[in-house]
């Protein structure tokens, strides 16, 4: 069978190329500066395949389910908050739409079929380190944008981190939204600055892969504070090394996330780090086994990869 995948975004995509590259011919679309040219791209990629795969539900999917013929059936995976931005797209021309657990409470798009399946993580990249130590040190991780929340976060964290906690940020790569987070980040800084947390709070820049993973095995808590999340991928990324999570009751966090990682006040998520605080070398060593376990059973996306082959080969039936 004959599989094109579409996606200007190719971070989470390569598992599944993997997968279907075993089974399947695979040619992958290559976005360019020339639109004429991508437009060119896209249709003979569809007349090409027996199934166009999109990763994100945005360009190319919105010109793809706008030509007047659909040389192929299309298979689709919705992302995070382009649940709230599906206007553009001809939902009737998708074959099968792939949503994340948590879009189940949003209104989903009029398509022919739909799943959810979580993104998942390369479990082989994010493992433990070999010898794990605890220093208190607490990170977020990812875009800092308001609806993240880091400003609160650090007033909620302010009794911790006076008496020897220590918090990290890593803002996320790219330039998405780069003003709305530097005007953001500028505020942070401020209250850092007022509240006096300069050695207890540091920044981090994305540098490498390797240096990444090495971040996340030296924390021993994430912090998802945020108003609402699609996935947030950097959550599981940490737990695959051993990262102990604690989440804001976002809609749809419970269909994710154990519900003991799950707080519902800022007070509640100050209880339960300190509940962590108090738990031995070896209750916590058990808790950092028992979340990448968590993560290997249900968001390994090798798993994932396999389940998103098998619907590709079931709409050519």
């Amino acid at each position: 069978m004959n599989v094109a995948l579409f996606t200007i975004n190719p971070n989470f995509i390569g598992a599944i190329r993997s997968e279907l590259q075993k089974y399947h011919d695979v040619r992958e679309y290559i976005h360019t500066s020339n639109e004429s040219f991508n437009l060119l791209n896209i249709h003979t990629l569809m007349r090409w395949a027996d199934v166009a795969f999109f990763d994100f539900c945005q360009y190319p999917l919105t010109v793809a389910t706008y030509f007047v013929d659909k040389p192929c059936k299309i298979v689709a995976r919705l992302m995070g908050l382009e649940i709230y931005r599906t206007n553009s797209i001809i939902w009737k021309k998708v074959d099968h739409l792939i949503l994340l657990p948590s879009h189940k409470y949003r209104q989903i798009p009029d398509v022919k079929s739909h799943s959810f399946l979580p993104v998942g993580t390369d479990i082989r990249t994010f493992k433990p380190p070999i010898v794990k130590s605890f220093q208190k040190n607490i990170c977020i991780v990812g875009n800092v944008l308001p609806r993240k929340r880091v400003y609160t976060t650090i007033q909620t964290l302010y009794p911790l981190l006076k008496r020897g906690w220590t918090l990290h940020i890593r803002d996320g790569q790219g330039n998405f939204r780069a003003e709305l987070r530097q005007e953001y980040k500028a505020f942070i800084k401020e209250l850092i600055s007022t509240l006096q947390l300069e050695d207890q709070v540091h920044w981090h820049k994305w540098t490498s892969l390797p240096e990444y993973v090495k971040f996340l095995q030296s924390m021993d808590i994430i912090i998802s504070n945020s108003m609402m999340e699609g996935y947030h991928k950097a959550i599981f990324d940490a737990m695959s090394c051993g990262v102990v999570p604690f989440v804001n009751c976002w809609l749809g966090a419970t269909d994710l996330f154990p519900r003991k990682f799950i707080f519902y006040t800022q007070e509640s998520l100050k209880r339960k780090i300190l509940k962590w605080e108090k738990q031995s070398y070896n209750e916590k060593l058990a808790l950092s086994n028992e979340v990448r376990e968590f993560v290997k059973q249900f968001h390994d996306e090798r798993k994932v990869a396999k389940q998103i082959r098998k619907i590709i080969e079931e709409v050519t039936c």
